[in-house]
């Protein structure tokens, strides 16, 4: 700073352009003694395990959040398997309903009535999605607890059935209800993401 008060310039226009003249910067064929390579060696050692120790400790806190966040997904299918069940009744009550309006009540026929619900709600069904779901989740719990090392790509890639799932229930559900918690799930899903990233 004084050098560059002196010459009349800003201290950070100085050093690059000391750096830029000829032999500023040279090699020193200097060996470093034995002494100096041990305490080189500690303090890279020591590094190291420092390092790993915080690799492990930050290991730990991405294993909590994403057992958290697959803990989560798999809560709010529960809940979609209870909506699931008032949909069910909801989805044949508005049939009715709707049909009542165009046709007298004493000519519906129950039994072809009963065929066409039957019919029209097994295209809305969503168990099997529901069932693969809940098996996606328990098999990225057993890959997050099994001792292979690298583990990361294998975790991305069941989240993407997972999410595959979800979309496929939110594209089926028609219903407000469950629409909502489909997209609570994906909020988890993006979360399980980001952190999958990192490992």
């Amino acid at each position: 700073k004084s050098i560059a008060d002196e010459v009349g310039v800003t201290a950070e226009t100085l050093l690059p352009t000391i750096l830029k003249m000829p032999d500023v910067i040279g090699e020193s064929h200097e060996e470093p003694s034995e002494a100096e390579l041990k305490a080189i060696e500690q303090v890279v050692e020591q590094a190291i395990k420092e390092v790993d120790a915080f690799r492990v400790v930050e290991g730990k806190s991405q294993e909590d959040e994403l057992r958290l966040r697959i803990g989560n997904i798999d809560t709010l299918a529960a809940k979609l398997r209870e909506e699931d069940k008032r949909r069910v009744a909801d989805v044949r009550k508005r049939l009715m309903n709707g049909l009542e309006n165009f046709i007298p009540k004493d000519k519906i026929d129950p039994n072809r009535f009963e065929q066409e619900v039957i019919y029209y709600i097994e295209k809305l069904d969503i168990t099997e999605e529901l069932t693969r779901l809940k098996s996606h989740c328990a098999f990225f719990l057993t890959t997050l607890e099994s001792s292979e090392e690298m583990k990361g790509r294998k975790i991305n890639f069941i989240t993407q059935e997972v999410g595959r799932e979800i979309n496929t229930v939110g594209s089926k559900a028609n219903d407000a209800i469950m629409q909502k918690i489909v997209v609570d799930m994906k909020d988890e899903l993006e979360k399980i993401k980001e952190q999958t990233n990192n490992i």
